[in-house]
């Protein structure tokens, strides 16, 4: 799964940019693959990979069918427990509704702003084309 974030853009990439390399770079004969990968398609795949990341991002916070489904909460008081599963059983089976609704707007803004900071910090990187 942590492969895929780097699919969706390379079909865009083509081999221009990777046969404008050779001829441009260094004078060496040939270069080595990890110039090419490094210097050319990892700056290319950046946006691609920018958006994933903050998908997978807010996805870790909202985990909450397969904690409930493989451990129900985990050993012992809550050990694999996330803020999404507290919450969920804070409002269902401790039956603290309001709790819960204060929580979740609590988790809303600590996913908005990791997810604008990760977004920030990740765009920076990005090559414009």
């Amino acid at each position: 799964m942590r492969t895929a974030p780097a699919s969706p853009g390379m079909p865009g990439l083509g081999t221009s940019y990777a046969r404008g390399v050779g001829s441009t770079g260094p004078s060496k004969p040939t270069l080595s693959q990890r110039n090419v990968c490094v210097g050319v398609t990892w700056p290319l795949l950046a946006p691609a990979l920018t958006i994933n990341t903050v998908v997978m991002l807010i996805t870790a916070f909202k985990a909450y069918d397969h904690i409930q489904v493989i451990t129900q909460g985990g050993p012992g008081s809550g050990t694999t427990a996330t803020v999404a599963f507290i919450i969920l059983q804070t409002g269902f089976t401790a039956n603290r509704q309001g709790y819960a609704a204060a929580m979740a707007i609590v988790m809303l803004l600590v996913v908005a702003t990791a997810s604008a900071v990760a977004l920030r910090l990740l765009q920076r990187r990005e090559v414009d084309l």
